[in-house]
C-alpha cells in the first residue's frame, strides 16, 4: 500500500480516504509547544517582575516591567528594540497594563499622581521609534481611581478600564474611550446595572467595533461571582451580559478578557471546580451573549489560577494557569484550545531547564501565529526578575517540524493522526483530527509555509 505524499496525490479524494481509514486508528494526545526565544531585558535585575504583561502585534512583543517603570519593545525574533519609560515617571507602575495594535503602544501607569495619588494615566508611544506621542488622563481625574488599570487598542481606539471610580457608587468602576488620531475623549462608559464594588473595568479588549470588559466583583447573584460585558463601540451601548449558568461566589470571572472576530474569552482563576482556585475560563458567543464553551485544564489542580491571563486570534484560545505544580516547582503552564469546538490543542511549558522560572503564564498573549508568554516571578537574573517566553505556532504542513516540507511529512501526519496529537493532525484548524485533515494537509502542503 502506498500511503507517502507522492503516491497520494495521485489519487482522487474517495479513494485517499479509503486507503487512509486503514492506517488511521486515531487516539488521544497532545504535544507541547517548543519555545523560539526566551526574552530578557537589557538591563534585567531584580524584583522588577518583567513579563507581568504582554502584548504581542503583528511585528512586535511588548513586554511590561511596572516595578521598574518600564516596558520594552522586542520584535518577533526576541531582540530588544527599545526600553521605555516617560520622562516624568516616579513609581507610577508605568506598565501595569500593555496593549498593542500595529506598532501604537499603550501603557497604563495607574499609580501616576498627577492628580492626586493612584489618579493613573496611560502613554502612547510608537513602537516602531519608541517615541512618545500622547499622555492621557481621564477628564475627571481624582485620587486613587488608577486610571489606566487595564487598556486594549485597536486602530485609532483606546479604552481605559478604572475598575475603582466611584461616581456612581463605591468601586462601580467605569470604562474611557479615546480617539488617538487627536488624543481627544469621546466617551465613559458603565454597566447598564452599574452599582458599588463591581469593579467594572478590571480587564478591557477590543476587536472591531466590539469591546468586552471585565468586572471581577459584580454580585451577579451571589457576592464576587464576576461578569463581563459586551459593549458596541459604533453606538457606544452595552449589547450583553456574559455571565455562566454555573457561577458561584467568590470565582472572579473577569480579571482577564479578550476577544476576537466571532468570540469573547473570559478567565475565572478562582473557580473551585478542581479545587480551590484550580480555574477555568468562558467562552461566548458574541452574537447571542450565551457561552458556548467552559475551559479547564485536563491536568488542574488547586491552586492552579487557570484563567488568570487569557487571549484569542483567529479562533484560537491561550490560558495562563501561573500556580500549575510542575514535578517539586510551581512553575506555572499555559494551553491552547480550539475556540469553536473547546477542544485543548497543546500545551505550553518551559523547558525543564529553565529552573529559575515562576508563575510561568501569569500572563498571555497572541497574535496570528506568535504566542507571548509572562514568567515574572523568574530568578534568573535575581528574585523576581522575570522573563518572557515567545512560541511559534509551526507551519501546518511541516508535521515533523524538520523545516522542510517532503513526503516524510505525510507519514508524521499520520503518526499524529493516530494518537490524537491535534497541533500537527488538526490541519483544517477545526478542532478535532479526522480523515478530512487529509485533505486540508495537501492544500497545506501546496501552499507551502512562509520564508
Amino acid at each position: 500500500m502506498c500511503i507517502h505524499y507522492d503516491c497520494v496525490m495521485k489519487l482522487n479524494q474517495s479513494l485517499a480516504l479509503s486507503v487512509l481509514g486503514s492506517v488511521l486508528s486515531g487516539g488521544s494526545a497532545h504535544s507541547q509547544l517548543t519555545e523560539s526565544y526566551r526574552l530578557f531585558p537589557n538591563d534585567a535585575a531584580a524584583w522588577i517582575e518583567f513579563g507581568l504583561k504582554t502584548a504581542v502585534s503583528d511585528e512586535y512583543v511588548v513586554i511590561g516591567a511596572h516595578n521598574s517603570d518600564r516596558v520594552y519593545i522586542f520584535n518577533h525574533s526576541g531582540d530588544q528594540l527599545h526600553m521605555l519609560t516617560p520622562a516624568d515617571s516616579e513609581t507610577e507602575w508605568f506598565g501595569h497594563s500593555v496593549d498593542i495594535s500595529g506598532s501604537i503602544v499603550a501603557i497604563g501607569a495607574s499609580s501616576d499622581d498627577d492628580f492626586g495619588n493612584a489618579s493613573g494615566s496611560v502613554y502612547i508611544y510608537d513602537a516602531a521609534s519608541g517615541i512618545h506621542i500622547w499622555k492621557l488622563y481621564a477628564p475627571d481625574a481624582r485620587p486613587a481611581m488608577e486610571f489606566g488599570y487595564s487598556v486594549a487598542i485597536e486602530g485609532d481606539v483606546l479604552a481605559v478600564g478604572v475598575p475603582y471610580s466611584q461616581d456612581i457608587a463605591t468601586r462601580n468602576g467605569a470604562v474611557y474611550i479615546y480617539d488617538l488620531s487627536n488624543g481627544s475623549f469621546v466617551q465613559k462608559l458603565y454597566a447598564d446595572d452599574a452599582r458599588a464594588q463591581e469593579e467594572f473595568g478590571s480587564s478591557v479588549a477590543i476587536h472591531g467595533r466590539h469591546l468586552a470588559v471585565g468586572a471581577t466583583r459584580s454580585d451577579n447573584g451571589a457576592p464576587d461571582t464576576g461578569a463581563a460585558y459586551l459593549f458596541d463601540l459604533a453606538e457606544m451601548k452595552q449589547l450583553h451580559k456574559l455571565s455562566p449558568a454555573d457561577r458561584e461566589p467568590g470565582d472572579q470571572l473577569g480579571l482577564s478578557i479578550d476577544i476576537d472576530a466571532n468570540t469573547v474569552i473570559v478567565g475565572c482563576h478562582r473557580d473551585d471546580d478542581l479545587g480551590d482556585n484550580s480555574g477555568s475560563s468562558y467562552l461566548f458567543d458574541i452574537i447571542t451573549g450565551s457561552m458556548t464553551h467552559k475551559l479547564t485544564a485536563p491536568d488542574g489542580g488547586p491552586g492552579d489560577d487557570f484563567g488568570v491571563s487569557v487571549a484569542i486570534s483567529n479562533g484560537l484560545a491561550v490560558v495562563g494557569a501561573s500556580g500549575f505544580d510542575e514535578p517539586n516547582n510551581e512553575t506555572g503552564t499555559g494551553y491552547v484550545y480550539h475556540a469553536g469546538t473547546g477542544n485543548l490543542i497543546t500545551k505550553i511549558v518551559p523547558d525543564p531547564i529553565h529552573f529559575q522560572v515562576l508563575e510561568f503564564g501569569s500572563a498571555v498573549s497572541i497574535y496570528s501565529d506568535i504566542i507571548a508568554v509572562g514568567s515574572p516571578r523568574d530568578r534568573d537574573n535575581g528574585v523576581f526578575s522575570g522573563s518572557a517566553f515567545l512560541y511559534l505556532l509551526p507551519c501546518l504542513p511541516d508535521t515533523n517540524r524538520d523545516g522542510e516540507l517532503d513526503p516524510t511529512d505525510f507519514t508524521a501526519w499520520i503518526d499524529a493522526y493516530n494518537v490524537g496529537d491535534l497541533l500537527s493532525a488538526d490541519q483544517n484548524r477545526d478542532g478535532i483530527a479526522s480523515p478530512t485533515d487529509f485533505t486540508a494537509w495537501i492544500a497545506n502542503y501546496n501552499a507551502g509555509c512562509p520564508q
